[in-house]
């Protein structure tokens, strides 16, 4: 009886596949969620990039130039700018897209602001669960004629 107890404690064949079949949901849990999280950070880092990229190209405009003869159209502009820095989001909506010009007061000079709003967000790996992650990004970004 204690010989047979002694070979079980020692016998050890199949320990590596019962740690590793242990450990290897919570390991990819962590590498899935870290990619998911990655392509959130993206996704946000790109909209915030874009929207600001909308805004400077309309503020470039000559539509902002009091002596100029040559009209652009600063939204059209900013419109333009917006989706050529959206590379992640191919299928964008123009519902999505809110691009407005804020007349001067005696506050502030006049601006111009551009939105990005309820933009659905699509998973890369769908690994998590829909309660870890925002359904909809938004991004805008507003700035006036120097």
């Amino acid at each position: 009886m204690r010989l047979n107890m002694i070979r079980s404690i020692t016998n050890q064949r199949g320990a590596a596949a019962m740690e590793f079949a242990l450990v290897t949901p919570i390991l990819l849990l962590i590498v899935f969620a870290t990619i998911e999280y990655g392509w959130y950070l993206t996704q946000c880092l790109v909209m915030s990039n874009a929207v600001a990229e909308g805004a400077r190209a309309a503020v470039k405009a000559r539509e902002w130039t009091a002596d100029s003869h040559d009209t652009e159209d600063p939204i059209r502009f900013a419109n333009t700018a917006l989706t050529e820095a959206l590379w992640t989001i191919k299928d964008l909506n123009a519902g999505h897209i809110h691009i407005r010009i804020i007349p001067a007061d005696e506050a502030a000079p006049r601006r111009i602001s551009v939105s990005l709003i309820e933009v659905p967000y699509r998973p890369i790996t769908g690994y998590l669960g829909k309660a870890m992650l925002p359904e909809t990004l938004a991004a805008t970004a507003t700035m006036a004629f120097p």
